[in-house]
């Protein structure tokens, strides 16, 4: 018990670093508590987030699939692993992170989006424009949603609807 008390003390003392950006001291506290308690999602959820801010994908990789492991239904936890896939160019893994991320919360705008930037990328727009539309109707101020949909639109020749997407992130 005493072990776990001492994980507990250093996730909550890097959250705080988290928090403060101070991500160096944070990942100290974070790997310290992930000795101890190995099957704490949230650790690992924090683990990963601060991997990825210090610029260690593969690391932050590791760490949001081990968060997933303990707890598979962390919808935040799949979206931020499917967009490290997602920068990785490892499409199909990201589409089914950003798909379970979706069937834990389908109102999940950022997740809807990055679905439908996954999809673009592998030239399925037909299949991109309607999470690009969810998520603009989830997020009305998501303007990367917008110039996403406006792109889509684009490709498809529907130079009226982009011009209406665009203006709409402009505004």
């Amino acid at each position: 018990l005493m072990d776990y008390a001492k994980a507990d003390t250093a996730k909550i003392k890097g959250t705080e670093l988290l928090q403060q950006e101070a991500y160096i001291q944070a990942l100290e506290h974070f790997e310290m508590a992930a000795e101890i308690d190995t099957e704490n999602e949230e650790i690992y959820f924090n683990l990963g987030y601060t991997l990825s801010k210090l610029g260690r994908t593969p690391e932050a990789v590791q760490a949001y699939q081990k968060t997933v492991e303990i707890f598979p239904d962390y919808g935040e936890a799949h979206n931020n692993l499917g967009n490290l896939l997602l920068n990785e160019k490892a499409y199909v893994r990201a589409i089914r992170h950003f798909q379970r991320a979706l069937e834990i919360n389908p109102d999940h705008a950022s997740a809807q989006n990055h679905l439908g930037t996954a999809l673009s990328k592998q030239g399925k727009i037909g299949e991109a424009v309607p999470h690009f539309i969810k998520a603009t109707r989830l997020d009305q101020g998501y303007i990367q949603a917008w110039c996403n949909l406006g792109n889509a639109y684009l490709v498809q020749g529907r130079t009226q609807d982009a011009e209406i997407a665009f203006s709409t992130a402009l505004s």
